[in-house]
């Protein structure tokens, strides 16, 4: 049993480093839910946080993909990603629904950026599915970006906890250690996914003359190249 808390707490180290060279690659307004350089990472988050981070972002990821599936006639895709947004948000939720979700969403980024590699030239149709997609974006950027300090202050507090309380002191804030560990990992390249399909959204909305809300611009220009 020692020997499992000690690797899960050496785990949690590495993780977060990752989860911080993520979050020096990204910064968004304070206005839009982003943290300061200083913000979230002075504050212990503990493992129940960190689940609810990622589920509130990530369901807004998910809605916000479903509408740009829609644009591209994916109607398949896009009512299997309005079901995991549902499955996300209910009781319960465990390690391998959010290993679900984040792979959902993550291949779905890639099909879209496929898409939206093949036809930049969006109808009317089209137009009004980005439009609707925006608003769930910056909700879900905003968060991830949040997600990021958390990630990274919840593996600092980890270690300040094993430093402070011998390997015990890991049982607590962690009462959903298994889940925060599945986040933890995958945040780096899910944030990364994330950015990288809002940058291209927003780049194709542009160029087809479609209005963009000001907290969508804004967000945009908060996001490092």
């Amino acid at each position: 049993m020692k020997l499992r808390k000690l690797a899960l707490g050496m785990s949690l180290l590495v993780l977060a480093g990752g989860a911080t060279i993520a979050q020096a690659q990204f910064k968004l307004p304070g206005a839009l839910g982003g943290a300061s350089s200083s913000g979230s990472s002075d504050a212990a988050v503990t493992s129940d946080a960190l689940v609810t981070s990622f589920i509130q972002s990530n369901t807004q990821i998910l809605t916000a993909q479903k509408f740009l599936a829609l644009a591209y006639d994916q109607k398949d895709k896009a009512a299997l990603l309005e079901s995991e947004a549902k499955a996300l948000q209910s009781d319960g939720v465990g390690a391998d629904e959010l290993k679900k979700a984040d792979e959902l969403s993550q291949k779905t980024n890639e099909e879209l950026a496929a898409k939206q590699a093949e036809k930049a030239k969006l109808s009317e149709q089209e137009k009004q599915y980005y439009v609707q997609s925006l608003p769930y974006f910056v909700r879900g950027v905003a968060g991830t970006k949040k997600l990021v300090g958390e990630v990274a202050s919840f593996g600092s507090s980890s270690k300040q906890s094993m430093m402070g309380g011998g390997l015990s002191a890991l049982r607590g804030g962690m009462g959903k250690l298994k889940e925060a560990m599945v986040i933890a990992k995958a945040t780096p390249g899910y944030s990364k996914s994330v950015f990288d399909t809002f940058r291209k959204t927003v780049m194709i909305g542009k160029s087809n003359k479609v209005k963009m809300p000001a907290d969508a611009t804004a967000a945009l220009a908060g996001l490092a190249p």
